[in-house]
């Protein structure tokens, strides 16, 4: 086709909009024009963005910025900005990039092949923003961007509520739901493109049904879609807390395709707060609600959504919603910062609460829910679950041949590796994250007997070939509970990561800070000691030490947890390449390192001394290939995990070694070698698996420390 470009897709936002994204991909396609996979590889650029909240906003405005950088370079011709963002800015997104080509509102992406026909010829600073409720509520030919066994499926566009802090009416419009047997027809054509899970989205889920046939229909939906052929999973997202969910829940209940997952976003329960943001419904009503779901459907996955620091909020409304998470147990839970939109009539409310105690408070709520979950998991360990597997882990250096997938519920579980079973629904047993793994030779915590048998015969090697071992515990999350077990089992060492959010300040201002001052400056340790609130890590230290357990800790790790809570307005990747991440990295090492080095400045009270260290015990998961020189893009498979590139890994790690040093000289600086990880590298190293890792590190480290599972 005269004309054709090579065209890159930057989606941004929810999953309705990934739905737009795959609807346009299909168009561009059926016009000739070519997608590829980079926008290093495109001669346009479309950047599909999200506005709903000032950090969508700004994730948002970087891509624009990455794509226009590339523009001015002259490695791409064309930047399409489409979606939410120029919905709510309208031509004002000029005023702040007057080199978009063009924009297109959420109800015009249909018009994007003419729109790159027109710029091909060489127009610029089209506008096309319709009325948003003018725009589709879904259907139409697609390209999934999803793996092939899964796919979202737009039930309705737009939504009705009147939230005080929410914009999305403003930029999707009125509520407006598909014909039913439409979505029905929808899905029988992804099952015979071999999708077995369809996930159902839009703004209120529950209102399904209401402006077209006069009443709720998504219940019917459920029912219709459980008998399209080839469809294993059904799963709904984004429902209202309205006295409708339990006929939803007794459809799942009938349904055996039906996942018996519940997403009910409750947003605050506190009254107050709740006639503030004018949302319906009080605490008593969602906790009846709740109750009457888990009594239709036993075994329900329950997921909410809350506000923290909504305006007014005061301690003892979030209280309030820190006992109903305690009290109603969900199995996950998603908390998030108010923000402030002019358009949102919650900006005028006074007075405000400060970030800083909002995210304080945010942090306690998290701390709480992470708790929960843990002991719902736990609970969970041994038994056969259903699972959709996703990931093979085996390549990817974290938990050795094992495939991981997601149970019905939502939870992450394992299963064994087998050829060709990604995309398949098995049965496996549940190994709930968040638990406790072994360190050396230490049987994993619900783990079977083979991975138990696998740990002794590392003791024995290192036994037979001379070697000093030492036995000791492994915990993902902090757990003292765990020490006295670990030391009536003769462990004699604890491995413990102290994440990046339990040591740190609750707000600094870094922006200037450059990695010279974070390894040097005593003054900028100081601040940052001082700001941080040590109470929780010197109780972690302190507990090991009385039960005769020496720590080696890991510092700085985290998944989600690697943007400092000051930064969580940026988006990962393009943040921890920069500079100031390096720095805010160096110091935060360095802090941690110089609080338990005992040498008087800056100490924790009591005699509190860690000597061994891991800096970033995450990307320690990597380290074998990333000192092999292997220089190829990837991301950690944990979920939530921060994007990386395997030379701003190993610089990073050489950084926090850099950092342990210049705080204690006494340190020791350790690698992470787990048993499972260096077979994917055996074939660069020519050695025993584990042997041939720790001699590429023998001139690295102070220490290995072996991870058994």
């Amino acid at each position: 086709m005269e004309g054709a470009l090579r065209c890159a897709i930057v989606w941004l936002g929810c999953d309705k909009a990934r739905v737009d994204c795959e609807v346009v991909a299909a168009k561009l396609a059926e016009a000739g024009h070519e997608l590829v996979g980079s926008k290093e590889e495109a001669e346009a650029i479309i950047v599909s963005t999200c506005a709903f909240i000032r950090p969508a906003v700004e994730e948002s405005a970087g891509a624009i910025e990455e794509a226009l950088r590339l523009k001015r370079k002259g490695r791409v011709r064309l930047v399409v900005v489409v979606g939410c963002l120029p919905q709510r800015f309208g031509e004002g997104t000029l005023e702040v990039f007057p080199d978009i080509d063009a924009l297109l509102g959420v109800a015009d992406l249909h018009k994007l092949p003419e729109v790159l026909d027109r710029l091909s010829r060489g127009e610029r600073g089209i506008t096309h923003i319709s009325d948003p409720n003018t725009a589709p509520a879904g259907g139409g030919p697609r390209l999934l961007s999803t793996p092939g066994w899964t796919a979202f499926i737009k039930i309705g566009e737009g939504c009705d509520q009147e939230c005080s802090f929410c914009v999305i009416p403003k930029l999707r419009g009125k509520y407006r739901s598909r014909p039913l047997e439409e979505i029905v027809g929808e899905a029988r054509a992804l099952a015979e493109r071999g999708v077995k899970e369809v996930v159902l989205v839009s703004q209120d889920s529950t209102q399904y049904g209401l402006d077209i046939y006069g009443r709720r229909r998504l219940a019917d939906l459920l029912r219709a879609l459980n008998e399209v052929e080839g469809i294993r999973w059904i799963r709904v997202l984004y429902l209202f807390p309205v006295p409708y969910l339990l006929e939803v829940a007794r459809a799942v209940a009938e349904c055996e395709k039906v996942l018996p997952y519940f997403d009910v976003p409750v947003q605050h329960v506190s009254g107050r707060i709740l006639g503030l943001m004018r949302r319906r419904g009080s605490a008593p009503e969602y906790k009846g609600l709740f109750k009457a779901v888990r009594e239709i459907v036993p075994g329900a996955c329950l997921r909410t959504s809350v506000i923290v620091g909504f305006p007014t909020e005061t301690e003892g409304d979030f209280q309030e919603l820190l006992n109903f998470v305690e009290e109603v147990k969900f199995d996950r839970l998603g908390a998030f910062l108010y923000y402030d939109e002019p358009e949102a009539e919650s900006s005028k409310l006074e007075p405000k609460v400060p970030e800083s105690v909002a995210k304080r408070r945010l942090r306690r709520l998290l701390e709480r829910q992470r708790r929960i979950e843990r002991r719902l998991n736990r609970g969970l360990v041994g038994r056969e679950l259903e699972v959709l597997l996703e990931r093979d882990l085996g390549g990817r250096m974290v938990r050795g041949e094992v495939l991981q997938g997601r149970p019905g519920g939502g939870r992450f579980s394992e299963g064994l590796r087998s050829r060709g079973w990604c995309g398949t629904i098995r049965s496996c047993p549940h190994r709930a994250s968040g638990g406790a793994g072994p360190f050396g030779a230490c049987p994993y915590w619900g783990g079977s007997k083979a991975k138990e048998v696998m740990a002794m015969l590392v003791v024995m090697l290192f036994l037979a070939g001379g070697r000093p071992f030492v036995l000791g515990l492994s915990s993902i999350d902090p757990d003292p509970t765990l020490f006295p077990i670990a030391s009536r089992a003769g462990a004699k060492i604890y491995l413990v990561a102290l994440p990046w959010r339990l040591v740190e300040p609750e707000a600094m201002d870094l922006k200037g800070l450059t990695i010279k001052e974070a390894l040097k400056d005593k003054r900028a340790l100081r601040a940052y000691s001082e700001g941080v609130d040590w109470t929780e890590a010197d109780k972690l230290i302190l507990t090991a030490l009385k039960e005769g357990l020496k720590p080696i800790v890991g510092v700085g790790w985290g998944w989600a947890d690697m943007v400092p809570r000051w930064e969580e307005g940026v988006f990962c990747p393009d943040y921890v390449g920069h500079e100031r991440y390096k720095a805010h990295f160096a110091l935060h090492v360095r802090a941690v390192v110089e609080r338990y080095d005992g040498d008087g400045f800056l100490d924790a009270p009591g005699g509190l001394v860690v000597r061994r260290w891991l800096p970033e015990r995450a990307l320690n998961e990597a380290i074998v290939e990333a000192a092999l020189g292997k220089r190829e893009p990837s991301t950690f498979s944990a979920p939530y995990s921060v994007w990386m590139y395997w030379d701003f890994l190993d610089e990073l790690l050489r950084l926090g070694a850099t950092a342990v040093r210049e705080a204690s000289k006494e340190a020791e600086v350790g690698i992470l070698i787990q048993t499972d990880v260096p077979r994917s590298v055996s074939a660069y190293v020519g050695k025993p698996t584990w042997e041939g890792a720790l001699e590429v590190w023998a001139s690295e480290a102070d220490f290995v420390v072996i991870e058994t599972f």
